[in-house]
């Protein structure tokens, strides 16, 4: 069972309560403060920019904490995703004790968690899975200044090694993988985590962050035993409530707490 802070039980009740314009343009309010805070009016209402032409249209920020800018497309996803990882530092809640090492990020999506991991922990690398081509370009770019600490695959994370078809949406950032047999069209590899750590030289992960779309369920059902005991956190957004069952079926199994906030599943196993 998730644990609720006081904090995440009054913003459920507000979004349950309040009409849903009210608590919208309080959570845009919120968002707003922060991000003139970070960066300034002018960047920040640059950074809100519906690109051009009502088309995408690519912008670069210096946002901190990142330690180099950031490069997004205006007019997508993209503006709300650095929101979360970057602006409102959602990662940063229950953050483990020091010294984090080593980091594998799934769904790492343009690079903006990455980046900020690696700005917030000198010592990490950081390995950043991404199965979208489009994406994975940009999180290239992104990360590539970080030197080595960044390890970049364009691969989805996959309770074995496999081959993925990725299944795109309309949104870039809610893409979903599926396996296929060998010898069939891919996308894509799919990565197991013990494979994961053995190529980066680490025998354990600090932190695990996860934004699989729906992958969860696969990833905890099976196989999870090898890499899960030797995990120490995990920050996972559990699309349905099969990934919830799943997640915490197998995390129980090694002793791991559980604290819900906003939309993540934060799991820690006492060090």
């Amino acid at each position: 069972m998730s644990v609720r802070s006081f904090t995440e039980k009054l913003r459920s009740v507000g979004r349950v309560t309040l009409p849903r314009s009210v608590y919208q343009r309080i959570a845009l309010g919120y968002d707003a403060v922060k991000g003139v805070r970070k960066m300034g009016w002018g960047e920040y209402h640059r950074f809100l920019g519906g690109g051009r032409n009502g088309q995408p249209s690519i912008a670069t920020f210096q946002i901190p904490p990142l330690l180099y800018p950031l490069t997004i497309r205006q007019g997508t996803t993209d503006a709300t995703a650095v929101t979360i990882s970057v602006i409102r530092e959602n990662y940063a809640k229950y953050f483990p004790s020091q010294p984090v090492k080593f980091i594998v990020d799934a769904g790492a999506y343009i690079g903006d968690s990455a980046a900020w991991y690696l700005s917030i922990c000198p010592e990490a690398t950081v390995v950043s899975l991404e199965p979208d081509e489009e994406n994975f370009q940009l999180l290239d770019e992104n990360c590539r200044p970080y030197g080595p600490r960044s390890i970049r695959r364009k691969a989805g994370v996959w309770p074995r090694d496999a081959f993925l078809r990725v299944d795109s949406t309309d949104e870039k950032d809610s893409v979903a993988v599926h396996e296929v047999e060998a010898g069939k069209p891919y996308d894509c590899l799919g990565l197991s985590l013990p494979r994961i750590m053995q190529d980066a030289g680490f025998d354990h992960i600090d932190i695990l962050k996860c934004n699989i779309e729906g992958a969860e369920v696969p990833l905890f059902e099976s196989d999870f035993e090898p890499w899960l005991s030797r995990t120490r956190s995990i920050y996972i957004q559990l699309h349905n409530s099969a990934a919830v069952d799943a997640a915490m079926a197998a995390t129980s199994k090694f002793g791991f707490t559980c604290r819900a906030y906003r939309t993540l599943h934060i799991f820690h196993r006492p060090d």
